[in-house]
């Protein structure tokens, strides 16, 4: 099962003609995109910044950009080492 910052918005028809959805190319969903709100009860914008700057936390591995504010993927999302 995939984590919820590995997961578009939108469906797999949608993706196919997607303009952010390019294969072999990493290019998540704007945060302006309808279909990137995010509806799971664990999302959370985070607001502190020790959170939100976190040099540990990679931030490539979301597909949605909205995804790279959320305290749940900021806490939660895997790591990279610096």
């Amino acid at each position: 099962m995939a984590f919820c910052w590995e997961k578009r918005g939108c469906d797999e028809d949608m993706e196919s003609y997607c303009p952010h959805a390019v294969p072999e190319k990493y290019s998540p969903c704007p945060a302006d995109c309808c279909y990137t709100a995010c509806s799971n009860p664990q999302h959370e914008i985070a607001t502190d910044f020790g959170v939100l700057l976190d040099p540990t936390i990679d931030r490539n591995a979301v597909q949605k950009e909205q995804c790279r504010f959320c305290v749940f993927f900021l806490t939660h999302g895997p790591r990279i080492e610096v």
